[in-house]
C-alpha cells in the first residue's frame, strides 16, 4: 500500500511521542475526573440539604393553609357570594388569621384573599416590599383570580413580575382563592450552601431558564441544561453545574461552582505529571514546524488548491514563490493546466445558458391567456349597458394584465408581484362574471420576495376558471404561499384550491405520473409551468394534484436555495 511522505513522517513521530503523551494525559484526566467526582459529591450533598429544606417549608405552608380553609365558614361564605358586610367581616377574619401565621414562615412574602363572587379583596405583605412592587403583584394575583384558571393540582407555580421571580400557591376555586406568595430571593438566601469554590445558587424553570442570577449566568456564558442526574461543566471560567427539581413546584435549584481555584489544590505529583504532559505536547508542534518549512508546506498548498478547485473555485492558483525548485515546476504546470480547463468550461457554460434562455422564451410564448376575447366582449357589453364605471375598471385591469403577461420572460418576479397580478386577474373575472367569484390570495411575509418565473401561479388559476366553474354555484378560490420546513430542507409551498367538482380520476392519474402526461397535448399550460420551474430550480421542484372535500387542489413545492430566506412573523392577505 502506497503512503505519502507526509504520512510516513507523521507516523514515525507519532510512534515515538504519542504513547508517552497519551500515558501522561491519561494520568492527568484520571486525577481531574477523580477530583471533580469528589467535589460533585460534596456539592450535591449540600444542595440536597438546601432543596430538602425548601421542600419541607413549602409542604408545611401547604398543610397549614389547607387546614385553615378546610371547612372554614368564612371562606365558604366568600365562595358563595356573601353580602357586602358579611364579605368584609369574613375576609377580615381570614386575613387576621393569616397575619398571625406570617412570622412562623419567614419565606412567605404575602398572603391574599380574593373573591370574585363576593367582590372582596384582602392582602398582607411583609415589610420589605415597596409600594410599586406591591401594586404589580396585586395586579398579577387579581388577573389570575379573574381568569379562574388556577387549580389546586398546579401546586407552587413561578411567575416573573417586574424583573423579580416569585412562587405562588392558590387554594380554593370558582373565583374565591386564598393565595400565598414567596419571593425566590428569600429562598436563595436560605439555601446558600457554605462550600468552597465560590458557589452560586440559581433557581430555574423546569426547562432550565434562569429565574435568578441572570446577569451572572450571562456574563460567564453558562449553559444550564445538561446532565441532571450527575453534573456537567459549562461557562468561561468553567463552572460545575449541579441541579435538582424542587418537588411541588415547576422549578429547579441549580448550584454553580467556579473551579478556578482547582490548580491551587493540586498535589506535587499531579503538578509533575501535568508539566511532563505539556512538555511532551509542545515537542510535537516543534517537530512539525521543522517538517512544515521543508516539505509539508508545499504539499499542503497543493492539497488546499486542489480542494478549492474540487469545490468549483477555478480561480485558485498555486503560489510561485516556493523554496524547492521541483515544487515550483509543479505549481507552474498546474496553474497553466487550470487556466486551459477554465477557458473550456466557460465556453461550454455560455452555450448551455444560451440554450436554456431560448427554451424559456419559447415556453413563455406558449402561455396565452384564454379569456382575451371574453374580456373584449365584456367591455363591449358594459359600454352597451351604460356601466361606464365598471367599464373603466375593466379596461384598467385588462391593461395591467396585458402589461404583465407580455413582460420579459427572462425576468424573475417576486411572489408578491405574481399574487398582485392574480388579484388583478380575479378582479376582471368578478366584473365580467354573472356570479362573481370569491377569492383569498395569501402569502406569508417570509416568502413574498422569493423569485419565481412570471405566470407560473397564474396558469393554475386560469385552469380553475376553465375547468372548475359550475353553473349552479359561485366559484370560491384560495391561493396560498407559505414556508414549509422539513428534515430534507425548506420549501416554498404554493397552493391553488377551488370548490369545483375536482379533477376527474383519469386527469389526476395523468398529472401525477411525472413526465408521462407531458407527452400528450393536453394541459399545455401546466406542462410549460413544470418545464420552466425545473429549468430555473432543477429537478427538486415537486408538483402535486389532488381532490379534497371542497374541490381540486394544485400544489407546487420549490426548494429554498442554500442560505435560506428570512422568516417574518406577519402574513399579507388579500381577500375578495
Amino acid at each position: 500500500m502506497e503512503r505519502s511522505l507526509q504520512t510516513q513522517l507523521l507516523l514515525i513521530m507519532l510512534l515515538v511521542s504519542m504513547p508517552l503523551a497519551l500515558l501522561l494525559m491519561g494520568i492527568n484526566v484520571y486525577y481531574f475526573n477523580d477530583y471533580n467526582a469528589k467535589l460533585a459529591v460534596s456539592n450535591r450533598r449540600n444542595m440536597e440539604m438546601s432543596v430538602d429544606s425548601i421542600e419541607s417549608e413549602l409542604e408545611a405552608i401547604d398543610e397549614t393553609l389547607m387546614a385553615l380553609i378546610a371547612g372554614n365558614t368564612d371562606f365558604l361564605l366568600l365562595s358563595g357570594g356573601a353580602g357586602h358586610l358579611q364579605a368584609h367581616l369574613s375576609s377580615q377574619t381570614l386575613i387576621t388569621q393569616m397575619k398571625t401565621l406570617m412570622p412562623a414562615y419567614s419565606a412567605v412574602g404575602a398572603f391574599f384573599i380574593y373573591s370574585t363572587p363576593s367582590r372582596s379583596e384582602r392582602d398582607i405583605f411583609s415589610g420589605e416590599f415597596a409600594y410599586p412592587e406591591k401594586q404589580e403583584i396585586q395586579k398579577f394575583v387579581r388577573a389570575c383570580v379573574a381568569e379562574d384558571s388556577i387549580t389546586y393540582d398546579m401546586e407552587w407555580r413561578w411567575a416573573e413580575i417586574g424583573g423579580e421571580a416569585y412562587l405562588f400557591r392558590f387554594y380554593g376555586g370558582r373565583g374565591t382563592y386564598l393565595t400565598a406568595m414567596i419571593p425566590l430571593r428569600r429562598l436563595v438566601r436560605e439555601s446558600e450552601p457554605e462550600i468552597g469554590g465560590e458557589p452560586v445558587t440559581v433557581f430555574t424553570t423546569a426547562d432550565w431558564q434562569p429565574l435568578t442570577q441572570q446577569d451572572y449566568i450571562r456574563e460567564n456564558g453558562i449553559e444550564l441544561q445538561g446532565d441532571a442526574e450527575s453534573y456537567f461543566l459549562s461557562g468561561k471560567p468553567r463552572h460545575m453545574v449541579i441541579s435538582r427539581a424542587i418537588r411541588h413546584t415547576d422549578c429547579r435549584l441549580a448550584l454553580l461552582v467556579n473551579d478556578r481555584e482547582y490548580l491551587r489544590t493540586l498535589q506535587p505529583v499531579q503538578i509533575f505529571f501535568l508539566t511532563a504532559s505539556l512538555v511532551c505536547a509542545l515537542s510535537i508542534p516543534a517537530f512539525l514546524f521543522w517538517l512544515h518549512r521543508s516539505v509539508l508546506r508545499p504539499l499542503r498548498t497543493i492539497q488546499a488548491t486542489m480542494g478549492h478547485i474540487r469545490e468549483g473555485d477555478m480561480d485558485a492558483k498555486m503560489p510561485q514563490n516556493v523554496r524547492v525548485k521541483e515544487f515550483g515546476q509543479v505549481h507552474e504546470t498546474f496553474n497553466s493546466m487550470i487556466a486551459q480547463i477554465k477557458g473550456l468550461k466557460i465556453e461550454a457554460y455560455e452555450k448551455e445558458i444560451e440554450s436554456r434562455n431560448a427554451e424559456l422564451r419559447y415556453l413563455h410564448l406558449q402561455i396565452r391567456p384564454h379569456f382575451f376575447l371574453n374580456c373584449l366582449k365584456s367591455i363591449y357589453a358594459l359600454a352597451r349597458q351604460g356601466q361606464y364605471s365598471k367599464q373603466e375598471q375593466m379596461i384598467l385591469a385588462f391593461s395591467r394584465h396585458i402589461s404583465y403577461i407580455f413582460g420579459d420572460p427572462m425576468d424573475m418576479v417576486p411572489i408578491s408581484r405574481e399574487f398582485e397580478h392574480i388579484r388583478n386577474y380575479l378582479e376582471i373575472q368578478q366584473i365580467s362574471a354573472v356570479i362573481p367569484p370569491q377569492y383569498s390570495v395569501y402569502a406569508e411575509t417570509a416568502v413574498e420576495a422569493f423569485p419565481i418565473p412570471p405566470l407560473s401561479v397564474q396558469t393554475f388559476v386560469e385552469n380553475v376558471f376553465r375547468h372548475g366553474v359550475t353553473p349552479d354555484r359561485g366559484l370560491d378560490l384560495e391561493v396560498r404561499a407559505s414556508l414549509l420546513r422539513t428534515e430534507e430542507g425548506a420549501y416554498v409551498d404554493i397552493t391553488v384550491a377551488d370548490n369545483g367538482d375536482g379533477f376527474p380520476e383519469s386527469v389526476l392519474k395523468l398529472l401525477n405520473e411525472g413526465n408521462a402526461w407531458a407527452e400528450s397535448n393536453r394541459h399545455i399550460g401546466i406542462q410549460n409551468v413544470v418545464r420552466r420551474m425545473r429549468l430555473v430550480y432543477g429537478e427538486d421542484v415537486m408538483f402535486a394534484f389532488f381532490n379534497n372535500e371542497k374541490g381540486a387542489v394544485s400544489e407546487m413545492l420549490i426548494p429554498v436555495p442554500e442560505g435560506g430566506l428570512s422568516t417574518g412573523k406577519k402574513a399579507s392577505e388579500i381577500d375578495g
